[in-house]
């Protein structure tokens, strides 16, 4: 990911970040918990980029295995399966690429067996790992994803 285009995108996210931290959607409601300690990881400037500080938690959940429901979010637009995309908190039109939300509300994934393009809500399996300060990455990367049906 290009460092100058991630920070802009973070840049973006600001003024509508907060009412889309608050929002209660229905998907909130089913997967809470872990969505919320993702949410509270800190984040500062560092070398034309943010740095994440991940709360002890946080910490907690680095390399352990996870099962989290989200929003496919595409990286390759004409593609109908993908085996590398972003999954998050909220769908496409209040994602942390359009500008609503933060970067700890999307996780990069990369799964082995490719998971096929929808709007609803999917759930992925796999090893929850921190980026602490690769900038060409998120905060949050799962790179053994399954899809759970």
């Amino acid at each position: 990911m290009n460092t100058l285009f991630f920070y802009f995108l973070l840049n973006l996210n600001f003024p509508f970040y907060e009412e889309i931290k608050a929002h209660n959607c229905h998907f909130c409601k089913q997967d809470t918990d872990l969505w919320q300690v993702l949410f509270n990881v800190k984040y500062g400037n560092w070398r034309e980029t943010f740095k994440p500080q991940f709360s002890e938690k946080i910490k907690k959940l680095d390399k352990t295995q996870i099962k989290l429901k989200g929003f496919l979010i595409p990286l390759e637009e004409k593609a109908k399966k993908h085996n590398f995309f972003l999954l998050s908190a909220y769908p496409f039109d209040a994602c942390f690429y359009c500008g609503k939300a933060g970067p700890e509300t999307v996780i990069e994934v990369t799964c082995k067996n490719a998971v096929k393009y929808t709007t609803a809500i999917i759930e992925i399996s796999g090893t929850l790992k921190l980026n602490y300060d690769d900038p060409e990455h998120l905060f949050y990367l799962i790179n053994d994803g399954k899809e759970v049906k």
